[in-house]
């Protein structure tokens, strides 16, 4: 008996339309979930955008060569502070710049220092600039605000909620495939019947339902990331009609949509290999 020979007609049930959609809707669910905790764990990687920056003044000393040293000892002294991460020297053209000197000038320029707290963090600048004053006493540090506006608490609520989410609509497909192969076996007995009478095997049976939930899989998994990818495109174009920082960036980049593209080829793989063991299981139990 050729293999081409044997069709279960599984695709014009009512069982199969409706595990099609059902997959179409789960993986669409899942995307959305992903993209979600994918924004979200964008946002707590870059948590030290967040950070409260600092801006130091070193007024240049009469000793012009003592310059270098007092803006070593500085830097040196706040990395050591624990409360703060990166101290870094804003070049001296840029310092030209922010005092619109003419280039070529010969004045004296200050020395800046860009400083970086841990993020959610609130610094006490008075402690701040008792450090470094106790190394240049005219020096002045001022608050620059926030280097990012993204909340960390809210981007791990929706990171870990959309994990979940993402795991949870993926253990509703298996479960679906599972009970719809289960359903299938036991309403196509007399098929399955007449084909171990004509010398099919149930391995070759099995493969029969297994390329039954190949084809529903795809389907539902192509039509379901599209409707995602389309519903996330509408809604940032939308603007304020989704309110979830991070997601607009994200989604910029080639990169998450593959992933996100991986969420219907990974369910496929897998639905196709539960099928296959759950058709085994249920004609073994059939006779």
């Amino acid at each position: 008996m050729k293999r081409s020979d044997v069709v279960i007609p599984l695709d014009r049930t009512a069982a199969g339309r409706m595990m099609t959609w059902s997959i179409a809707v789960l993986v669409y669910l899942a995307v959305l979930a992903l993209a979600v905790a994918g924004a979200a764990h964008q946002l707590l990687g870059a948590a030290a955008e967040n950070a409260n920056v600092a801006i130091v003044s070193l007024p240049p000393p009469l000793d012009a060569s003592k310059a270098e040293g007092d803006l070593a000892a500085v830097t040196a002294l706040l990395l050591a502070d624990p409360d703060i991460v990166r101290v870094d020297r804003i070049p001296a053209a840029e310092v030209s710049d922010l005092l619109g000197q003419p280039d070529g000038t010969t004045l004296p320029l200050p020395s800046l220092l860009e400083l970086r707290f841990r993020p959610a963090l609130e610094p006490d600048f008075t402690r701040v600039t008792g450090l470094v004053r106790s190394v240049v006493p005219d020096a002045v540090v001022e608050d620059a605000g926030k280097a990012g506006g993204a909340r960390i608490d809210v981007a791990e609520s929706l990171r870990l909620l959309g994990t979940a989410a993402a795991i949870m609509f993926l253990a509703a497909a298996i479960a679906l495939v599972v009970a719809v192969i289960r359903s299938a076996v036991r309403h196509q007995d007399e098929t399955v019947d007449l084909l171990r009478m004509l010398g099919a095997s149930d391995r070759f049976l099995a493969r029969q339902f297994q390329r039954h939930v190949l084809h529903v899989a795809l389907r539902g998994g192509l039509i379901g990331f599209a409707a995602a990818a389309v519903t996330i495109v509408v809604l940032l174009d939308a603007g304020g009609l989704l309110e979830l920082p991070g997601l607009a960036s994200l989604t910029a980049m080639p990169t998450p949509w593959i992933l996100l593209a991986a969420v219907p080829l990974v369910m496929v793989l897998l639905l196709t290999a539960i099928g296959r063991v759950t058709a085994g299981l249920a004609l073994r139990h059939l006779d």
